[in-house]
């Protein structure tokens, strides 16, 4: 004889997470997070910074190609009076001034840009503000925090609204104060030049040093605001001058030297203050393009000796 027994229809639990099994899980994905977003923030800063030297690459290439073309460098700005460089360039103002980048947009894929500059007229003037105005995006780094930037103020009677740039011509050397703080032999330091001065097309054959020994093209990013290791400094305004537009007749600076803070006078050169000094936002250094064609990344702790041996053309300090 079969026995059928009837099964109670208690209730049932699901199966699931206790509230403690819960927090355990978002503990774990909470360590995997914090580990994994410093690598994926690496990861794309070392992108940005592939981007940005390849931005100095164009933009030295450019700059060989103008040499292959004119059988001279681009003059670091035109600055009136300025009658042997107009006359090279066959630039009919005797006034207008201009910056480096007009000359080397033809050899940029800017030809169409380049077209619309008038050369008879001031590069702030209103004829011009079409194209000075306009982002180039090889001149901006990647890891600027601002990509979209413009000088914007009135000086010297034009209302100027300018592109900002995060490159700019390193042309010079400060030897005076940088002597006076020891950090240069003035025996050894005589010519404190660099390449591509003011009003001077200079030839590959007198960079003395070497093209292979020598930048002029850096960053000196976040212009027109100014920083300072640690920060924006709000407090501080723009920078006097109108020269964060590499259309600008003022986009060239030189070598000073800072201290730790970028404050006053000191012995580091790059990454303290973009105050016309060596300043970009990547970790540990910034970009320079060298006369060869090269990119190389400067670190911040290179000492302000070398960095004015490869900034100067014939002081006789090729570093190897």
């Amino acid at each position: 004889m079969f026995r059928f027994v009837r099964q109670s229809r208690g209730k049932q639990t699901a199966a699931g997470f206790t509230l403690v099994e819960l927090l355990v899980v978002i503990a774990i994905i909470g360590v995997l997070m914090a580990l994994l977003l410093p690598a994926v923030q690496s990861a794309r800063e070392s992108a940005r910074r592939m981007q940005c030297s390849n931005h100095v690459k164009q933009i030295m290439l450019s700059m060989h190609h103008f040499h292959d073309t004119y059988l001279v460098l681009p003059p670091g700005a035109v600055r009136p009076p300025a009658a042997a460089v107009q006359a090279k360039f066959n630039l009919t103002s005797s006034t207008a001034y201009h910056g480096w980048a007009p000359f080397i947009l033809p050899f940029m894929e800017q030809k169409n840009l380049a077209d619309k500059y008038q050369w008879d007229q001031d590069w702030r003037s209103m004829a011009n503000r079409a194209v000075v105005e306009t982002q180039v995006k090889i001149f901006i780094c990647p890891s600027s925090p601002m990509q979209l930037r413009w000088e914007e103020r009135t000086k010297d009677g034009f209302d100027i609204r300018a592109a900002a740039s995060d490159y700019g011509i390193m042309n010079d050397v400060s030897t005076s104060g940088l002597n006076g703080l020891g950090l240069l032999d003035p025996a050894s330091n005589a010519s404190s030049d660099g390449v591509m001065k003011v009003n001077e097309a200079l030839r590959f054959a007198e960079i003395g040093d070497g093209l292979s020994n020598t930048f002029w093209i850096d960053e000196c990013a976040g212009r027109p605001a100014v920083y300072r290791r640690g920060g924006k400094r709000a407090s501080a305004g723009p920078h006097s001058d109108a020269n964060s537009s590499a259309f600008s007749d003022r986009n060239e600076h030189v070598i000073h030297g800072y201290n730790s803070t970028g404050t006053a006078a000191g012995a580091y050169a790059i990454n303290v203050t973009n105050a016309d000094e060596i300043f970009a936002f990547h970790p540990g250094g910034a970009m320079a393009g060298f006369g060869d064609g090269s990119v190389r990344f400067l670190a911040e702790n290179t000492a302000t000796r070398v960095v004015c041996a490869l900034v100067t053309r014939n002081a006789g300090d090729p570093i190897d």
